[in-house]
């Protein structure tokens, strides 16, 4: 299939629900790239997880933060880079493309709680989208499309139950169909009358694109890495250590677990999009040998967690 210009300007309509098929299984030269931003965009904007957060993110939001870091990135080694919660992975794929361009030779590690996911399709009419361990994100029957996060009320209710009734008939009938959702490790099995195929919650793009430099994972910043250990150059946190989703002593302990990565001398660079401006606001700080970290510059107002990353004690 070959793209025609102008065709997918639905996409834009804030409205529009995505189906399954259009995100996994669209041929690359179908869409241009505009339209598989504005696609991923409108698809991933309405994904609720089970640990009650979204993957919404687009293109060109950390524009201002890429340029003020290349001040403070030094050019004369190959940098590893640790982003997490990277949502659809849409901005390191952009932030690797923009150090590229300026010469810098990278390998990123993106990280987000929830990569893997599952297709599921039962009795050829009914679709799914499963997070791993089966929660339900995403239902489809023909062109209707019901995405969680979007339905309200009783109709949600109603959705719920109508096609979690119908889906677990199918894995009734298949139930080693759904050992492999809950458990993973398989990525596509095809029985009689249920299908299911593996997926991955990221932008289709950095499957696409050269990005051999780049390895998207799965990744819990509450645990401890060990092959983490002192590995990046730097890090990245953007819209995650945020005092709306965390108290100041659980946001301590992520820093002190997000901190065993960074190499001393390392960047740790912590950024939120405000949704009262949109508007980004962070601050670069580097890791110095004792552990402790220093303030190098600031974008805007800054992290709202400065005063807490600066009163970490070291080692």
């Amino acid at each position: 299939m070959k793209h025609i210009q102008g065709k997918n300007t639905r996409f834009l309509d804030r409205k529009y629900k995505p189906s399954l098929s259009e995100v996994f299984f669209t041929p690359r030269d179908f869409f241009s790239r505009e339209e598989w931003l504005a696609l991923e965009k409108a698809f991933f904007s309405k994904l609720y997880l089970k640990n009650g957060v979204t993957k919404t993110t687009y293109a060109e939001r950390f524009t201002d933060l890429n340029a003020l870091c290349l001040n403070y990135l030094p050019k004369n080694e190959e940098l590893e880079i640790n982003d997490v919660a990277v949502s659809s992975g849409i901005s390191t794929l952009e932030w690797n493309e923009q150090l590229k361009e300026k010469g810098y030779k990278v390998n990123i590690v993106g990280g987000d709680i929830s990569v893997d996911a599952y297709y599921v399709r039962v009795f050829w009419v009914i679709s799914a989208l499963y997070e791993k361990g089966y929660f339900p994100l995403q239902f489809e029957i023909g062109s209707f499309r019901f995405p969680l996060m979007v339905v309200k009320g009783f109709l949600k209710s109603f959705v719920f139950h109508f096609f979690n009734a119908i889906i677990n008939l199918g894995f009734a009938l298949t139930p080693e169909a759904k050992k492999i959702v809950f458990n993973g490790g398989i990525d596509s099995y095809f029985g009689l009358f249920i299908k299911l195929k593996k997926v991955e919650l990221i932008s289709p793009l950095l499957k696409w694109e050269e990005n051999k430099h780049i390895r998207i994972i799965e990744d819990d910043i509450f645990k401890i890495t060990p092959e983490f250990s002192q590995k990046f150059s730097v890090l990245r946190a953007a819209n995650i250590l945020n005092l709306g989703y965390f108290n100041d002593q659980t946001l301590t302990q992520l820093l002190i677990t997000l901190r065993y990565r960074i190499k001393p001398g390392g960047l740790f660079i912590v950024c939120r999009t405000r949704k009262s401006d949109t508007l980004n606001h962070a601050t670069i700080f580097r890791l110095k040998e004792n552990g402790q970290f220093e303030k190098l510059d600031r974008l805007r107002e800054g992290s709202e967690i400065e005063h807490l990353v600066l009163q970490l004690p070291g080692y």
